[in-house]
Formats: structure tokens, C-alpha cells, sequence
């Protein structure tokens, strides 16, 4: 299902430039020390995450997933968040089904789409967001068997220990070494599908003064930034409002 999607042509005309479409690890490459560049990664890891349909049909009909009479191989559903953007979602659902997989997206509110990750009781594929630029330790967290956020459902001992061991570190540099050999283990294992990651834009007018784009103050807090900011008066005046 990787292999089946064109990630640079869907960045060229969808997102017309603007996301990065090369693959990343569930830590954004922004985190500099914390995560691996894609162009960095070993071969043998990156060919699973090139576009290559005919792979990507090579691989379906060695698992044991042919074609039926309707040219359909399995059908799936993609569990999708109504807040995000549905129109990406039917894309990517029409290059899976280009070889061979049926795609029913089913759209659900904020509340019904957290119950089914903590309870993992959805079916087929769901919504998430790896490549997000936060707190790595966290980040890696997400996957660990306890964790209250895993979408992909993981129960991995070996990764398990991963994580405590990078969550004992006592170092920055040993820290960072034990993030970005959990990262690479998950990359490996293909716990997720990396569909790019475009950018949000925050447009504020000139009379709004301390605000330089932050989206957090902190853990999941996206409010205490108000807090912060005042309003020119002067110069709202001034620019006729």
C-alpha cells in the first residue's frame, strides 16, 4: 500500500509544492539528532517507500492477495477524523484501489474516532499523524504496548524496551541514539503509511503584537498563547478598522 502511492506527484499538483513528501519516521526530520532523513535511510528500507505499483502488485500476490474476477484483491476501510481533509483521504483510497484494494472511508466526529484508538476497536487503517514535529520521547511513546494513543494497535516487547531504554537515558546523546534506533524500527516494520506532511498556515493581522506563530505552549496546550498576546489599538486605528 506504500509503494502504490506517488508521493511526489501528489505534493506537485494536490499540495502544489508545499508539504514534504519524502518519508519520515514517527519523528518529524525537523527534530535535528532525534530522526534519520529519508535520503539517509539503507536502501533496502527505502525501496519499500518509492512509488513502484508493479512492486507494489508483486508484493499483493506473494502474500497470498490476487486479483478476483472484479479485479478487486481485499477490500479494507480507512477510518477517517472529519477535521481533516477528506479530499486527500479519496485520493489516496483511488491509488490503492489502482492495484487491486477497495477503499471504504468512513468519516466519524472527534469523539468516535478517539474512542476507536483507545479501544482498538476499529478495522482496517486509520487516520494518524507521524512526522509531527513534538516532544520525540513522546513521539515514540505512541507505539508502546501501554500507550493510551496507538493507532496502529502495536504489542511489540522488543520495541517496548526500546522506548524505556530511551526514556531512562541519562545523556542527550544517548537518548538521541535510542530515539533514532526506535524510529528506524518502526520505519522498518511499516506500523504506518506515510501519506506526506503538508503545512498549516496561521494568518494574523499587523495589530496583533507577540504572537510569532506558536501553535503550543506546551503538551497538547494550544490556548495559553493567548494569554501572551495584546492588541495595537493605535495602530488598528490607524489602518481603519
Amino acid at each position: 500500500m506504500q509503494k502504490a502511492l506517488d508521493l511526489e506527484t501528489i505534493n506537485e499538483t494536490y499540495f502544489r509544492g508545499w508539504a514534504e513528501w519524502k518519508p519520515m519516521g514517527v519523528n518529524g526530520t525537523g527534530l535535528k539528532g532525534y530522526a534519520v532523513p529519508f535520503d539517509e535511510w539503507p536502501a533496502e528500507v527505502k525501496q519499500y517507500y518509492r512509488y513502484d505499483p508493479e512492486g507494489a502488485e508483486k508484493l499483493l500476490d506473494e502474500a497470498g492477495y490476487p486479483r478476483g474476477a472484479d479485479g478487486i484483491r481485499f477490500r479494507t476501510v480507512l477510518n477517517h477524523l472529519d477535521r481533516w481533509d477528506l479530499a486527500f483521504r479519496e485520493l489516496v483510497a483511488d491509488y490503492w484501489g489502482k492495484i487491486g484494494i477497495g477503499i471504504e472511508i468512513r468519516e466519524m466526529d472527534g469523539s468516535n474516532f478517539g474512542a476507536i484508538i483507545r479501544e482498538r476497536t476499529y478495522e482496517g487503517v486509520i487516520d494518524s499523524n507521524p512526522g509531527y514535529e513534538w516532544n520525540p520521547l513522546g513521539q515514540i511513546a505512541w507505539f508502546k504496548s501501554d500507550s493510551g494513543w496507538n493507532p496502529p494497535n502495536v504489542q511489540d516487547p522488543v520495541y517496548d524496551a526500546m522506548v524505556e531504554a530511551a526514556q531512562a537515558a541519562t545523556t542527550i546523546e544517548e537518548q538521541q541514539k535510542l530515539i533514532i534506533e526506535a524510529d528506524m524500527y518502526v520505519i522498518k516494520n511499516h506500523w504506518y503509511i506515510w501519506g506526506g506532511r503538508a503545512p498549516q498556515f496561521n494568518v494574523n493581522q499587523p495589530w496583533l503584537i507577540g504572537y510569532n506563530g506558536e501553535m503550543q505552549m506546551g503538551n497538547m496546550d494550544f490556548n495559553g498563547v493567548f494569554a501572551r498576546l495584546w492588541i495595537d489599538q493605535a495602530l488598528k486605528k490607524e489602518m481603519g478598522f
